[in-house]
């Protein structure tokens, strides 16, 4: 038994050891007569299977599955035979009873299994099935024997054949000697899902009457057995409409979210033309200090022309006299300085102009909705700056748009802690789906970048104790649990997330 694994029937986990659980250290000692009587008919059942006794494996197997079905390895050998043996509903409740402790791709590939055997099950039964197909198509011993007593005499043969490649002993229980008996044409009930099989003209003798009786009571067992999946199918019909009634329900829930989140996009739609109007002003006022700066150049520029002229007759009357040369200098240190300074306008000049077309583009980005294109202006520090006392609103305006046009890749990349964040990161990485295989880390990640957040992260951090407790991992739990009391005190309207478990992680801590 050391080498087998136990589902435990306390957590539903996966256990290693057959003494006390790896994961939720509940005493399995209690169970360990009825383990090892089910280990012993795991056994036999195993050296059944490789003598090709696959009948009586499975009866070996189906007697014990009420005693103690924990034995990882012995339910997933049940639900083979189960499948091989047409009975289909215990193979359902195998299978459902593996399905916690089994990845989603191995449960999918065995229910896919399972729905095919009964659906080939369905096809012979109803005269559906096309025997020239018998070759290629992968049939369990279940759908041979259903085949064997269809089929007369010559195809008879071919169908043993093939039942005897699977288990000998049933062939040869069959056979009964040297004669096969002869059936006539099947006749499907149609509203029942069940066969009669008909016998006419042919007398037994005395010595053939057990075997005939035997095959009768097969005959009927079976009949039973359509009956029990026909009733299971009948069930699963009205689960299934119930799931559609649900489904319908909460497609009207559905509904009207999507019609208040119209409405909030109209509200959206009408902030965002405000903002395009105030875009629309700023750009307008820009144009006039442009125009104006340019108007300020050509004057500097008629000054420095006027200087020039001065310069030249200051020229010409030093030639006259010499007295005036300081006066000469001190004007020449004069227009120098004007000129550098006027070079430095022009050098602002043409800055503001750049940043002004900066401007111009993100807006204009923005308004064609390229995101992703206009993000990289804001992660610039000297273009934020430049927008001035209108930079957060612009960057929350921004913000809301990316979350309600469901881009939320983009938004989490926006270099600012913007309102929307924690939304679109709830969003993006699905915390609304509590089946989500990635849950907790996602979740984890969520608490590293928002560990206060009003909406989201008390709840989280509840979710995240109770995981991290369930896998006994002390560490995580007390960290998180004391996240929790620093969040409740900043937040004390969400004291009721710090219960009393979290209280006693805390306690035990101190």
């Amino acid at each position: 038994m050391e080498n087998l694994k136990i589902i435990c029937h306390k957590c539903g986990s996966l256990s290693e050891s057959i003494d006390i659980c790896s994961s939720c250290k509940y005493n399995l000692d209690d169970m360990n007569l009825l383990a090892t009587t089910v280990v012993l008919a795991y056994n036999r059942a195993l050296e059944l299977t490789e003598k090709k006794h696959i009948i009586k494996a499975w009866e070996q197997v189906r007697t014990h599955l009420q005693i103690y079905p924990y034995i990882f390895e012995f339910l997933k050998l049940a639900l083979w035979l189960a499948i091989e043996n047409g009975d289909y509903e215990d193979a359902f409740k195998i299978l459902k009873r593996l399905q916690p402790v089994i990845s989603k791709e191995d449960y999918q590939d065995n229910n896919t299994i399972l729905k095919s055997h009964i659906e080939i099950y369905n096809e012979i039964i109803s005269g559906k099935f096309d025997y020239d197909s018998i070759e290629q198509v992968e049939l369990s011993i279940h759908h041979l024997y259903i085949l064997f007593l269809q089929k007369k005499k010559d195809k008879q043969t071919h169908v043993l054949n093939k039942i005897k490649k699977i288990d000998p002993y049933f062939a040869a229980t069959l056979t009964s000697g040297k004669v096969l008996p002869s059936f006539r044409k099947m006749t499907l009930v149609k509203a029942a899902i069940v066969f009669v099989l008909g016998f006419i003209g042919i007398l037994y003798n005395y010595y053939e009457f057990n075997e005939r009786k035997e095959l009768i009571k097969k005959k009927d067992n079976d009949q039973k057995q359509f009956s029990v999946v026909r009733d299971s199918l009948e069930k699963k019909k009205d689960e299934l409409v119930n799931e559609v009634a649900e489904t319908n329900a909460k497609n009207t829930i559905l509904k009207e979210e999507l019609r208040q989140l119209n409405y909030r996009s109209n509200k959206k739609d009408d902030e965002i033309e405000i903002l395009n109007t105030r875009i629309s002003n700023i750009q307008n006022e820009r144009s006039v200090f442009e125009e104006n700066l340019s108007e300020l150049v050509k004057s500097n520029a008629t000054l420095l022309g006027e200087l020039g002229e001065g310069q030249e007759n200051l020229i010409k009357l030093q030639r006259d006299n010499m007295n005036f040369t300081e006066s000469i200098q001190e004007l020449s240190k004069l227009s120098l300085s004007l000129k550098e300074q006027n070079d430095k306008f022009k050098d602002v000049i043409e800055k503001q102009k750049i940043q002004e077309s900066k401007k111009r583009d993100f807006f204009s980005l923005i308004e064609k909705e390229k995101y992703k294109e206009s993000l990289h202006y804001l992660k610039n520090l000297e273009f934020r700056n430049f927008l001035h006392n209108s930079t957060d609103f612009n960057i929350e305006k921004f913000c809301e748009v990316l979350y309600y046009s469901k881009n939320y890749e983009t938004l989490l990349d926006v270099p600012f802690d913007c309102s929307k964040k924690p939304d679109a990161f709830y969003m993006l990485y699905r915390l609304q789906w509590e089946n989500d295989q990635d849950r907790i880390k996602n979740i984890m990640d969520f608490i590293d970048m928002f560990p206060n957040n009003e909406n989201y992260t008390a709840p989280l951090l509840l979710e995240l104790i109770n995981n991290f407790i369930s896998k006994a991992d002390s560490t995580n739990t007390s960290y998180y649990a004391l996240l929790l009391k620093e969040h409740v005190d900043i937040y004390p309207k969400h004291k009721k997330y710090y219960n009393s478990v979290v209280k006693s992680i805390i306690g035990k801590d101190k």
